[in-house]
């Protein structure tokens, strides 16, 4: 349920490894040749996408060993050394529950960013890097403006995680807007009673989800089904990016409940169920 980890291994002898990890699309394990440059690595790359996940029942639970090594290479460990690190690490923040072992605990912690490590590096000192990172970049300002909030760490974050899966790229200040609106507005919120209602969300408690969400997707149990459930989550649901926290940290002022998608690629906000409604039955409309 947390973030696709993709594994790209190059051809050749293998000397050191790169941890890249894309601000949308989580963690990137790149296997260098000694000789290669970032072009070559680009055409030589076999890509994977198993699924670092975490679901209520034990079945989902097994997705959790995630394959982080293709057939010729072990990455930090291979799989198995980082999943434990993950689920059994001891980290020194107070934003990790170090009593629980569901890999939640580290959603939304782990800084996107690119990171060296050579073959065969400590996965639970892997991990931690990310995490210093993440404490680096929450620097006195923006901690500043985390304690001035009505909201803790961990909700910010969270916050943060729903705007990087939903944003188009551009508009990231504006979701804020939409999600602060519709925790903190006055009377039914427009109709949308503090129901966050983010597919992102919803999508994150399905991870084989595949299509359009239907009415019966809407019904599913789940705390992450946020057209069930007022509120947040109960974790955050990706790795958030500078550009996202900062935005929940600085949400435009509006008085937008709505959003959707249209043809050009970007996100049409509206204040009354009537204008969303309107703009989703139009032509402008892009699903």
């Amino acid at each position: 349920m947390s973030k696709t980890i993709s594994i790209l291994g190059a051809t050749g002898s293998i000397g050191r490894q790169t941890l890249d990890v894309a601000e949308q699309l989580g963690l990137t394990v790149a296997a260098l040749t000694a000789n290669s440059n970032a072009e070559r690595l680009e055409d030589q790359a076999r890509r994977f996408r198993p699924r670092l996940a975490v679901l209520t029942d034990e079945a989902a639970a097994k997705d959790l060993a995630v394959r982080l090594a293709d057939t010729d290479t072990k990455v930090l460990g291979g799989p198995e050394a980082l999943t434990e690190a993950a689920q059994t690490g001891d980290f020194d923040y107070d934003f990790i529950d170090n009593d629980s072992e569901d890999l939640s605990r580290l959603e939304g912690f782990l800084f996107p960013d690119t990171y060296e490590f050579y073959v065969g590096h400590n996965a639970e000192d892997a991990l931690d890097r990310l995490l210093r990172n993440f404490v680096s970049r929450m620097d006195e300002d923006r901690m500043a403006q985390v304690e001035e909030s009505n909201y803790s760490l961990r909700e910010i974050i969270t916050i943060a995680s729903l705007i990087e899966e939903e944003t188009d790229g551009t508009d990231q200040a504006n979701i804020a807007s939409v999600i602060y609106n519709r925790l903190e507005g006055p009377g039914d919120k427009q109709g949308t009673y503090g129901l966050l209602q983010i597919d992102a969300s919803l999508l994150y408690a399905l991870p084989d989800h595949e299509g359009a969400i239907t009415s019966a997707d809407m019904q599913t149990d789940s705390p992450y089904n946020l057209y069930q459930h007022a509120g947040l989550p109960p974790t955050p649901i990706s790795n958030p990016g500078l550009a996202s926290i900062d935005a929940a940290l600085n949400p435009n002022s509006t008085d937008y409940y709505y959003y959707a998608l249209g043809t050009d690629g970007l996100h049409h906000f509206s204040t009354t169920l009537a204008e969303h409604n309107a703009f989703v039955n139009s032509s402008s409309y892009g699903g």
